[in-house]
C-alpha cells in the first residue's frame, strides 16, 4: 500500500520554525530533505533542530488563494 503524502506548511514543535514539506503517515519531511537527500536517506522532522513533532499551519491549496 502506498504511503499518503500531503504538501503542507508546518511549524516545528522544537524550534518554532515554519517549514514547507510533506506530511506523511509517519510524520513531516521538509522540502530541504526532499530536494537534497535520496528517498532512503530522508530524515523526518525539522532539519534545523531534529525535532520530529510539529503542527500543520497551512495547506498548498489554501496558500494558492493568498496571492
Amino acid at each position: 500500500m502506498a504511503a499518503r503524502a500531503e504538501a503542507v506548511l508546518w511549524q516545528c514543535s522544537g524550534c518554532g520554525e515554519t517549514l514547507h514539506g510533506l506530511m506523511t503517515d509517519d510524520g513531516f519531511i521538509s522540502d530541504k530533505e526532499l530536494l537534497e537527500q535520496p528517498a532512503d536517506m530522508r530524515a523526518e522532522g525539522c532539519y534545523l533542530c531534529a525535532c520530529p513533532a510539529g503542527e500543520v499551519v497551512g495547506h498548498d491549496d489554501e496558500l494558492a488563494g493568498d496571492s
